[in-house]
């Protein structure tokens, strides 16, 4: 890729790789569904993750933004994380009734947006935006995030801006 160092195959991996290694993200799949996080690359609709798969999380290259005359270089990625609660319950006896995956699938989302964030700063790019859908009622008892991510680096070759400032 002109003007960066990287290619968007490296930060799908990096993703990958930092997801999948993130102790945090791993002790807590253990201990709130007594598994392992499954991940994945890309999606194929023939062959969708559901229930028996979760807590999963699917990273899926979505576009990028490039160009001689482009100051920055962008690279969008949507991931997917889905867990699997059935429970409706007043989980803090205080006569409310919750359907607690919503709680337990915003730990999550928080893990993975910890790992987007470090993972940004070892490509000297940042996860400028991070756009973050909730959806824990279409598909219960999935409870599904889709982040959309947008990871920006300066680039190196700018046809506007010249050494003269």
């Amino acid at each position: 890729m002109i003007g960066v160092d990287f290619t968007m195959n490296d930060l799908v991996r990096a993703f990958r790789d930092r997801i999948k290694d993130y102790a945090p993200l791993n002790s807590w799949c253990m201990t709130n569904f007594g598994k392992d996080l499954k991940l994945g690359v890309g999606t194929e609709e023939r062959q969708e993750w559901g229930l028996e798969e979760a807590p999963f999380v699917q990273i899926i290259p979505t576009g990028m933004n490039t160009g001689m005359a482009s100051s920055q270089v962008s690279f969008e990625f949507d991931i997917d994380l889905v867990i699997s609660k059935e429970e409706i319950a007043d989980s803090d006896f205080i006569n409310v009734t919750e359907v607690t995956g919503v709680y337990l699938l915003d730990e999550m989302v928080n893990h993975v947006s910890d790992v987007i964030l470090l993972m940004a700063n070892d490509y000297n790019a940042m996860a400028d935006d991070i756009r973050i859908e909730l959806n824990s009622n279409n598909f219960y008892p999935l409870h599904i995030a889709s982040l959309n991510v947008s990871v920006v680096a300066d680039q190196l070759i700018n046809g506007l801006n010249t050494l003269g400032g």
